[in-house]
């Protein structure tokens, strides 16, 4: 239901923008005598409004986060309306520049630079908006590189709004709306300032100190003592961490706590995989780091029985949970499935059972796919009737997508499978 809500907001803006352009209109037959042109402005209008929600989606508001059901979730509808922003705006040159041929001068107005400077900030907008997409969406990039190919995006919002703005059409000759674009230019603008430049200034940051690291094979464990205030949070949820090493960049990055919110440190637990993770094993003890947040809606404070299914390090945030449920005296009805390729990849094991021995109706088990094969929800239902369960899912986003699938065919509500992804941020 709250993703059905959140879907019905997000669709009631370029309603809105629709609206305002079809009552502008003095004749609607005019819309119907020059339908490529028409369709080609309203394509325009309805993918600079989808746009500007995109910059709202990222900007890490709490209140936001809570309606859309956790960050991460906030930064799956930001990618897709995103790109279908793009679409819709890559169509309108295209539409203007058919519906004027064969006047081939005419047409390529729309589609290279000229000397109309209105139309020329069109044209670089779409140029540095397919730039943008080609890095985002179409080539692997390190992290940072990744990350600081979105400030390009909001370069293509900016030259695109001072376009639509001057240029002769209905927006100049609509003042509502007019208005009503020129406030999505304002909060677009504002969103994507704030996120890109503004969010540490204006976010609650927590500081820490290297406490302790363990390793084993290629997972860290890292406890982080608290300078003064420690970060609040529920179980399950995740931080924004940068830590200030020589030796590491100081980019921020999401993991999620492996402890509970009572226990004196904080630790995360990250898989060396990536570049930035690679430079980890790096940190000293007493080196300093920086926690944002708390983020995500991963939690699991009901009473009604429960399926865990983590997939790898997926495992970090049902650890917090589990050891936040001991102190709390709160033994709900779980059964864990812990998935690794091998035996040997489960270095939790240890600890599980030692949380087992302690939470009367938490029930483990290992599933490794080299001797059982790859785990699905037809497997799980013949160990558990899934009727009437909650599962909530932590691992690779491929194997979530596929067991949520999975388990929707097998008649659980959608509503009842909860996720983490970090794919997104």
């Amino acid at each position: 239901m709250k993703q059905i809500v959140a879907i019905a907001v997000i669709l009631i803006f370029p309603i809105i923008t629709t609206i305002l352009w079809l009552t502008g209109k003095i004749d609607l037959q005019l819309v119907f005598d020059n339908p490529m042109q028409s369709l080609s402005q309203i394509l325009a209008l309805v993918g600079f409004t989808v746009l500007s929600l995109s910059f709202v989606l990222i900007t890490k508001y709490k209140k936001l986060e809570d309606f859309f059901g956790g960050l991460e979730k906030m930064y799956v509808y930001h990618q897709n309306i995103g790109a279908i922003a793009f679409v819709l705006i890559l169509n309108h040159p295209l539409l203007l520049a058919i519906n004027a041929l064969p006047h081939f001068e005419i047409s390529a107005t729309y589609l290279l630079p000229s000397a109309n400077f209105s139309y020329n900030l069109g044209f670089f907008s779409l140029v540095v908006l397919m730039l943008a997409f080609i890095f985002i969406y179409l080539i692997k990039l390190p992290y940072h590189i990744w990350l600081m190919t979105h400030r390009f995006l909001g370069l293509a919002f900016l030259l695109g709004g001072v376009h639509s703005m001057l240029i002769g059409s209905d927006i100049s000759q609509n003042v509502m709306l007019k208005i009503w674009m020129l406030g999505l230019f304002i909060l677009g603008t504002g969103s994507f300032i704030l996120k890109i430049f503004l969010h540490k200034q204006t976010s609650k940051r927590y500081f820490y100190l290297v406490e302790k690291i363990e390793r084993k094979l290629d997972i860290l464990d890292i406890y982080l003592r608290p300078e003064k205030e420690p970060i609040p949070f529920q179980a399950g949820q995740f931080g924004f961490i940068t830590f200030f090493s020589k030796l590491i960049s100081d980019e921020s990055h999401p993991f999620s706590f492996s402890s509970s919110p009572k226990d004196k440190s904080l630790r995360i637990s990250v898989k060396i995989l990536g570049d930035y993770t690679l430079t980890l094993p790096n940190l000293s003890i007493g080196d300093r780091a920086e926690v944002m947040g708390p983020h995500g809606n991963f939690l699991a404070n009901t009473n009604q029985p429960q399926i865990w299914i983590a997939g790898g390090i997926g495992i970090t945030p049902f650890l917090g949970i589990l050891k936040d449920r001991l102190l709390n005296n709160n033994n709900g009805n779980i059964n864990l499935f812990y998935c690794v390729r091998n035996k040997d990849e489960a270095i939790y094991q240890d600890e599980l059972n030692q949380l087992k021995s302690n939470l009367t109706n938490f029930n483990w088990q290992l599933w490794d796919s080299a001797s059982k094969g790859r785990i699905s929800a037809d497997k799980i239902s013949e160990f558990i009737a899934t009727t009437g369960m909650e599962i909530l899912l932590c691992g690779p986003s491929e194997m979530m997508e596929s067991l949520k699938d999975q388990f929707v065919i097998l008649g659980v509500s959608r509503e009842q499978i909860l996720f983490e992804n970090f794919k997104f941020i």
